[in-house]
């Protein structure tokens, strides 16, 4: 593992979650707001690790701004900002959430914050991921929430934003330690059941399995994604840009199985999602790399 770069990419990732919130308010388009993240952290030396999630209100993750998107935040809404940075496939994750313009849900927001804290707190002590889940769990549903529980932390690897396990939001009873490496701890907390399902919307993607495939624009759409991105998520949006004539080339893609497609997860309607995220080294030590300056 290449601890500078993981680290840098940490410090890079905070840097600009700090800059962003200034970007992220009423009538600001979803386009306008990823844009300017992603370019900021190509001007610190990084790359995008994933598109910029912009999930408001029910939608819990794995939303973002799509070709030709006019969507815009509107007084109200509770949305979460996930971003991440690549230094050389070392990566960097965070998440936070912001009311726009009004003040509702400040409790809401507090708790994913406060259940990240007490998950820091154990992940230094040593704990397994059941008791890591059970103290977020505990931290949510105290405050009256649940946890969104088939959401959760994850590994980070060279060019791997998940690994194989998560890091549960509530107690599923797990003994597993936690190794030496990266991870990214992330609660989500809600006022609705506790769950999250597929929209119909998919507008991120990443490389699964790459093979030689017969369509000419297929193939010439696979080399760009295995040149550009490796194994790590890009969006629809950065291959229209691209990439001309890619629909069909990604669906092809999509068809044989070559990349997959991350649906919108969204709690049910009329529900609001809050998240609060670090990224952690654990090595003789534990660091929190995306903690501000």
């Amino acid at each position: 593992m290449n601890k500078e770069d993981f680290i840098k990419a940490g410090r890079i990732t905070a840097r600009v979650r700090e800059e962003s919130k200034k970007w992220v308010v009423k009538g600001a388009r979803y386009v306008d707001i990823a844009d300017k993240i992603e370019e900021r952290l190509k001007s610190l030396g990084a790359k995008p690790a994933f598109p910029v999630n912009i999930s408001a209100n029910n939608h819990a993750a794995h939303d973002t701004a799509g070709p030709g998107d006019e969507r815009e935040l509107e007084s109200g809404d509770l949305v979460k900002i996930d971003l991440g940075a690549s230094v050389n496939g070392w990566l960097g994750d965070t998440a936070y959430t912001k009311e726009i313009e009004t003040d509702k849900h400040g409790a809401l927001i507090k708790t994913s914050e406060d259940a990240l804290k007490k998950a820091i707190e154990l992940v230094k002590k040593g704990a397994t991921l059941g008791e890591i889940g059970k103290a977020i769990g505990g931290v949510i549903s105290k405050a009256g929430y649940n946890p969104i529980r088939n959401l959760g932390g994850h590994p980070l690897g060279e060019y791997q934003l998940h690994g194989d396990f998560v890091i549960p939001n509530y107690d599923n009873n797990s003994t597993q330690e936690l190794a030496p490496g990266g991870i990214a701890i992330e609660p989500f907390a809600t006022n609705g059941e506790g769950f999250v399902h597929n929209a119909p919307e998919t507008l991120i993607y990443s490389l699964k399995k790459p093979r030689p495939v017969r369509n000419t624009i297929a193939r010439k759409l696979l080399k760009h994604i295995v040149k550009n991105y490796n194994k790590l998520p890009f969006a629809e949006r950065w291959i229209a840009r691209e990439f001309k004539h890619y629909e069909y080339g990604l669906r092809v893609l999509l068809k044989e199985k070559i990349i997959h497609g991350y649906n919108i997860l969204r709690e049910k309607k009329g529900r609001l999602v809050s998240q609060s995220e670090h990224s952690l080294l654990l090595n003789n030590e534990v660091t929190v790399t995306t903690l501000s300056a």
